[in-house]
């Protein structure tokens, strides 16, 4: 009997055995909770506050953690959106500082979608601080900012811009962005032009041009359309993002080099970049009182540059010109810039005239120059 007694006690073992066994090799989604610390780890390297985003970039051991790194630039934008408004213009600046050269210390997706977003964040919230301060920058030395530094500064400016007056490209293929124009006798323009505008399956040249020049500027977000609702918060800080600029022209970081080399290379690619941004500054500003004055100012640089050696610059300038007519209202154009208007229509009609061996031998300027010389008219002279 004691036998007996003692192999009954002995039994529980193994089943308290195989079900230990059981418990290791089952594969119960309850089992893969025991490892937390990857997920964890990583939220504690989340910054909470723009002080631990500063100081994420500008420590050094913090800047090679990656964990860190990622996690910063990650949630930089909803915490600077959350917090910076809050906060004194200054700590808009030191992150303005930060940004603008800040590179990628490891592999991020979308890092400079990512980058992009928190500082037009930055400048949205402080655009009259923020505005100067790019401005003064760009305008500084040239051996201070690289070319790609430079460039980044004027998509900012642009972005922000954008952002400010609810101002985005519609999603339009290429195929209708360009509309061509048919042939028609040089004696016979003006009212061919304007027949072909009506005519044109209800197509209007203001949009064309409208969506051409803002084609030409970084886009960080998915397409939308214009948006006509809200306010435009642009117009009353337009003059600080426009003025700053373009009074800064031509003085350190562009130079008129001439001839095959890198230097005029770069400076042509900039000077594009330069007046494409002063084109959407325009286009952002409709509305904005202080409009008509900015429009003196590219006129003047229009005259200054429309017969640039680089086909790039002179249609730029077109762009450029091109805003004018979109944003100042005709009755203000008629009593204005009546004398500069009038010059610039016969600049155009003598480019759309024009053959290769004359005048002007850029085919894409021509082209431009038709649609743009029919939305003058239309604008202009058609009966409202």
């Amino acid at each position: 009997v004691a036998k007996k007694s003692k192999v009954i006690q002995e039994q529980p073992q193994p089943l308290k055995q195989q079900s230990v066994r059981k418990e290791l090799d089952s594969d119960d989604e309850d089992d893969l909770q025991a490892y937390p610390d990857d997920s964890s780890s990583y939220d504690k390297k989340r910054p909470r506050y723009i002080l631990d985003i500063i100081k994420a970039f500008t420590t050094k051991e913090e800047f090679e953690d990656v964990e860190k790194f990622e996690a910063t630039i990650t949630s930089a934008r909803d915490i600077i959106k959350q917090q910076l408004a809050e906060q004194h213009s200054d700590m808009a600046l030191d992150l303005l500082r930060i940004f603008i050269e800040l590179q990628m210390q490891c592999y991020v997706e979308n890092f400079e979608d990512l980058k992009t977003k928190a500082v037009v964040e930055v400048c949205s919230i402080y655009p009259k601080e923020c505005a100067q301060y790019i401005c003064r920058e760009f305008n500084t030395e040239i051996t201070k900012y690289s070319m790609r530094t430079r460039m980044y500064m004027l998509d900012i400016l642009s972005e922000t811009a954008k952002r400010l007056s609810k101002l985005e490209i519609t999603n339009r293929s290429e195929k209708d962005q360009i509309v061509t124009t048919s042939k028609v006798p040089v004696n016979k323009l003006t009212l061919k032009l304007q027949q072909e505008l009506d005519n044109r399956n209800k197509k209007d040249a203001q949009k064309i041009i409208r969506d051409r020049l803002l084609a030409k500027t970084r886009r960080i977000a998915t397409r939308t359309k214009i948006s006509d609702e809200g306010v435009n918060q642009f117009a009353s800080v337009a003059g600080w993002f426009f003025f700053p600029l373009v009074q800064g022209f031509g003085k350190e970081q562009i130079n008129f080099t001439k001839g095959t080399s890198l230097k005029h290379d770069v400076d042509s690619i900039l000077l594009v970049k330069f007046i494409h941004t002063l084109s959407v500054l325009m286009l952002c500003a409709e509305n904005a009182t202080i409009a008509p004055k900015m429009a003196k100012e590219i006129v003047k640089l229009s005259v200054f540059l429309r017969y640039h050696d680089e086909s790039k610059i002179r249609l730029a300038v077109l762009h450029l010109f091109a805003t004018i007519i979109l944003v100042i209202p005709k009755i203000i154009l008629v009593s204005e810039f009546n004398v500069e208007l009038n010059e610039f229509i016969n600049h155009l009609d003598m480019i759309v005239k024009s053959t290769v061996i004359n005048y002007e031998p850029d085919k894409d300027c021509r082209e431009f120059a038709k649609h743009l010389l029919a939305m003058c008219y239309k604008t202009l002279y058609a009966e409202n």
